[in-house]
């Protein structure tokens, strides 16, 4: 075999070693962004669902969230301050959605339901007070995303009481035990 042939075929073993390594580094890669987008999404929703379920995981809490929705002059200034604490983690939280949608780890149908959630409560007589409030306690660009969110129809989300209807609807249970 002369020099020649050899240098050939060493090109091209290279060649051909470049190209699978780069399909596997391409490979890799996709695998940790499919696992990454698993992670986040189950990330969002465990502290979505677990948010929901704190707000109305005794009678007093869902108490609580009912009057906060009427609005806050209804509320005792320990009331608001509970509520304070709530409406503050759904924002935290809602700030890692927000995050985890716009690096493409959570998908648009995903982001919506969440960002529904979160605006159908801002919606409210409660939430607005709350917000105008409190906003100040936020980043500057959650500011400016909320308050363009909270108006913008386009975000289609139920009302909290259709959105929970379990919370806010009184079934033949709770009914019959209402006094008279």
């Amino acid at each position: 075999m002369d020099w020649e042939a050899f240098v050939a075929i060493s090109q091209l073993v290279g060649a051909l070693f470049v190209g699978v390594s780069l399909i596997y580094v391409a490979l890799q890669l996709h695998h940790t962004v499919h696992q990454r987008r698993t992670e986040a999404l189950g990330s969002a929703l465990g502290v979505h669902v677990t948010q929901i379920a704190h707000m109305t995981q005794t009678a007093e809490a869902a108490s609580l969230f009912r009057k906060f929705v009427r609005g806050l002059d209804e509320m005792t200034l320990d009331e608001r301050g509970m509520i304070m604490s709530v409406m503050l983690e759904r924002l935290v939280s809602f700030n890692q959605v927000i995050n985890f949608h716009r690096a493409g780890l959570l998908g648009d149908d995903e982001f919506q339901a969440m960002q529904g959630t979160v605006i159908s409560i801002l919606r409210t007589r409660g939430g607005r007070q709350w917000w105008s409030a409190y906003k100040h306690m936020t980043p500057t660009w959650i500011q400016a995303f909320v308050t363009k969110a909270i108006d913008d129809r386009r975000i289609t989300c139920k009302p909290y009481d259709e959105e929970l209807p379990w919370l806010f609807v009184e079934g033949p249970a709770q009914a019959g035990a209402r006094p008279a």
